[in-house]
Formats: structure tokens, sequence, C-alpha cells
């Protein structure tokens, strides 16, 4: 049996560790993960059409667009800021 004390640093561990990798938000028209100061564009979730990457979300630098970002996403154009250095598998497939 797992007493209190066990119980709450446990508790404790995990809080520690979801602080650690990063926090999932909501900007704009899009998701993202934020770890270190940099930004991950995790899904893009605007009306599609000509569309702007921002180079900052919430004072953070965005510098990668994740995994399927803007998998069918209705898209004409994408206007891509300099800061980005990582573009992930399947970012812009439709």
């Amino acid at each position: 049996m797992v007493d209190f004390m066990t119980k709450k640093f446990i508790l404790g561990l995990v809080v520690c560790l979801l602080l650690l990798i990063g926090t999932n938000a909501w900007a704009q028209d899009y998701t993202y993960t934020e770890s270190g100061g940099e930004v991950t564009i995790t899904r893009y979730t605007g009306l599609g059409g000509d569309v702007i990457i921002p180079d900052t979300i919430d004072g953070f630098q965005v510098t990668s667009i994740g995994d399927d970002a803007f998998y069918y996403a209705d898209i004409s154009s994408v206007d891509i800021p300099d800061s980005i250095i990582s573009v992930g598998v399947d970012s812009f497939a439709y």
C-alpha cells in the first residue's frame, strides 16, 4: 500500500516533468508547444487561404513547424518567417 507521503512525492515529480517538457497552448490560428523559450507549431486551426506564420507567439520565438501541423489545411499560400529552423514530416501534406 502506498502511503500519503509517497503519493505526494509522485505527484510532485509528475508536475515537475510536465513543466520541464513544455506546455501545450493555443494562440490565434495555432496550437503549439513551448519549451526553453522556443515554440513549435503543432496544428493549424485557421480557415485557410493565405497564411502568415508569425515569428513569435505569446512572446516566444517560433522555431519549428511540427509533423502534420498543416496536414489537410486548405491553404493557398504560406509565408514562413526566417526564425523557422525545423519543419516536420508531412507538415504541409494534403
